[in-house]
């Protein structure tokens, strides 16, 4: 998994780890625990993200079960 930002003609490509270790340098929360929030309601969050704006989101693409939520969760080391 990567992030991809570009700055008119300067294009930058990065991990998520990338973006989660330099949080930890900075002494910042990288998961539920660290900011008092428990698994449920990560996992619904994420399912319902695409719905708190009326605008295009990637998520909109993928069928976000509760299952398909929990999994990228624990991938990306938030729960």
């Amino acid at each position: 998994m990567y992030l991809h930002q570009s700055h008119g003609r300067e294009s930058i490509d990065f991990e998520w780890e990338d973006i989660r270790d330099i949080m930890l340098e900075l002494g910042l929360p990288t998961n539920a625990k660290e900011i008092g929030v428990g698994e449920d309601i990560l996992i619904e969050a994420l399912g319902m993200a695409k719905n708190v704006r009326d605008r295009y989101t990637i998520l909109s693409e993928y069928n976000l079960t509760r299952d398909r939520c929990r999994e990228i969760l624990e991938k990306l080391e938030i729960i």
